[in-house]
């Protein structure tokens, strides 16, 4: 009987991690809604729906087997389309994931592009990003196929590929489709636009650093390492989004004279993912509080830079993830400057597939709503 405990908690655990991760996307789009002027919420959601059926549709039909026939050596177990209940898990693991990097993406073209776009996006990240980033990056098919040295690369909660390739797709995306209408002036200089609830953004951001703080729990513990248990993963995130807020508001009161909500948002969001995707058995409090509150400032500094630069990421969620990705890839366990050269090649590999797809729904016209159907859809100031 002992033996088919294990196993059994295994199950549970990997159908709590998934839980979480849609947990996590579910509490980005409030944060999103709440940061942008969406008048209708339902709607909204309907595409989202869209959007993820097209990110799964591609991966469940296409993008796995990508996965297989990238090389034609001898298939790994962990990619095989297998019954096998590790399989299973794999696959229901990056699915969610594959949803939640979509949702990075979408944040950042929010307000102005066409449902089209949104679709098109899922499904490139479903059918080629993912599943040929896990290949190159994670199995170390690229080092091989061009005989470099071996490189290690560390993401047990999959963070790391998430946040560089929605931040390479965003970014491509966000210089292609153009700022959103009236975000700047005649004169070129930012405009504040307000979002449409600032309460909905503040309980997406608690529910998102919860879901991300469990997610890291779930896959930094396992059955037989006492040495970490399920509670540091937890405290570690919860500290590191504090820290990050703490900074970020900091940093506004310095600059602006004044605490900007949406800047402790941003803070929370890259102060938790920073220090969960980072997470190590050398992790504590203090390490937390260091990593956590770095990357809260930096997205702020980010988010700065992009609006003098005319570029418009409205929920800040670009700025976010980049910031995150960069000081977890930094501050891991395994080597770092072989985190950052992995999280480098996914963010170009995203960027440049994005840079195809948006270029050629910009010439199609189908890449941005008309201003008319832009503006119709938005609260009035």
């Amino acid at each position: 009987m002992g033996e088919n405990v294990q196993p059994e908690i295994e199950e549970v655990i990997a159908a709590l991690d998934v839980f979480f991760v849609f947990a996590a996307v579910a509490s980005l789009l409030l944060v999103v809604h709440g940061l942008t002027r969406r008048r209708d919420v339902l709607t909204a959601s309907g595409q989202h729906l869209v959007t993820f059926a097209s990110a799964w549709l591609a991966y469940v039909v296409v993008g796995r087997w990508v996965e297989l026939v990238v090389t034609l050596d001898e298939i790994p177990d962990v990619v095989s389309m297998g019954s096998e209940s590790d399989s299973l898990r794999d696959f229901a693991r990056s699915a969610s994931l594959i949803v939640l990097m979509s949702v990075v993406t979408m944040a950042v073209m929010a307000e102005r592009a066409t449902i089209l776009t949104h679709s098109l996006l899922a499904f490139l990240v479903g059918l080629a990003i993912w599943p040929l980033s896990q290949r190159a990056v994670i199995h170390g098919e690229l080092w091989d196929r061009l005989e470099l040295p071996a490189r290690s690369f560390h993401d047990p909660t999959g963070l790391l590929m998430v946040g560089a390739g929605g931040v390479g797709l965003g970014l491509a995306g966000v210089m292609i489709l153009g700022p959103r209408l009236g975000r700047f002036g005649s004169n070129r200089q930012p405009r504040v636009i307000p979002g449409a609830s600032l309460s909905v953004a503040v309980v997406g951001a608690l529910f998102f650093t919860l879901a991300i703080s469990m997610h890291a729990a779930l896959n930094a513990s396992t059955l037989s390492d006492a040495e970490t248990p399920l509670l540091a993963p937890l405290i570690v995130g919860l500290t590191g989004a504090s820290a990050g807020s703490a900074t970020a508001g900091l940093l506004g009161r310095i600059v602006h004279g004044v605490v900007g909500s949406t800047s402790l948002i941003r803070g929370a969001l890259a102060g938790v993912v920073a220090s969960t995707t980072a997470f190590h058995d050398a992790s504590g409090v203090l390490w937390a509080l260091g990593i956590g509150g770095a990357a809260g400032a930096t997205a702020v500094l980010l988010w700065w830079l992009m609006v003098r630069s005319k570029i418009d990421d409205p929920a800040g969620v670009l700025a976010t993830f980049a910031s995150a990705v960069v000081w977890a890839a930094a501050a891991t366990s395994a080597n770092a400057s072989d985190q950052l050269i992995g999280v480098g090649l996914v963010f170009a590999f995203a960027f440049v597939l994005g840079a195809v797809l948006f270029g050629l729904l910009r010439v199609s016209r189908s890449l941005r709503l008309d201003p008319a159907r832009e503006i119709a859809g938005l609260i009035p100031e």
